[in-house]
């Protein structure tokens, strides 16, 4: 399985209470069967779509949950412990990337601030 289709991308808002909600606790969650899970908010969706299993592993920035990467399965599906280890490490590579995202930002719109006032300093000992 390459990619999800449109149709399933579309298929409505999560729930965070209705979608795995175990794993915005912090806890890696993983669902063999997800057309037959209590956990899943859209089981029928998952089940036309083609996904059967699904890894779901919090991202975080520093100790606070701020999304979840998801691992879907065409198969019903075990992790090995490896497997475990890397898409954690994904999800921790994913929250710095996030939080570096962020932090960019805010440096930017300071600077551009500072530059703003700079500019307006300069035009105020003219007059």
């Amino acid at each position: 399985m390459a990619g999800l289709s449109e149709s399933y991308l579309r298929k409505g808002p999560l729930d965070a209470d209705k979608s795995i909600a175990e794993t915005l606790g912090g806890q890696i969650v993983l669902i063999l069967d997800m057309s037959n899970d209590t956990r899943v908010q859209y089981p029928e969706e998952a089940k036309r779509e083609g996904i059967v299993s699904v890894l779901s592993v919090p991202i975080s920035v520093k100790g606070q949950i701020i999304g979840v990467l998801r691992i879907y399965t065409s198969e019903q599906r075990n992790f090995s412990d490896d497997e475990y280890e890397l898409i954690s490490g994904l999800a921790d590579m994913g929250g710095i990337a996030i939080d570096n995202a962020r932090m960019h930002d805010r440096l930017k719109a300071e600077h551009e601030k500072l530059i703003d006032e700079t500019h307006r300093w300069f035009e105020y000992g003219r007059v």
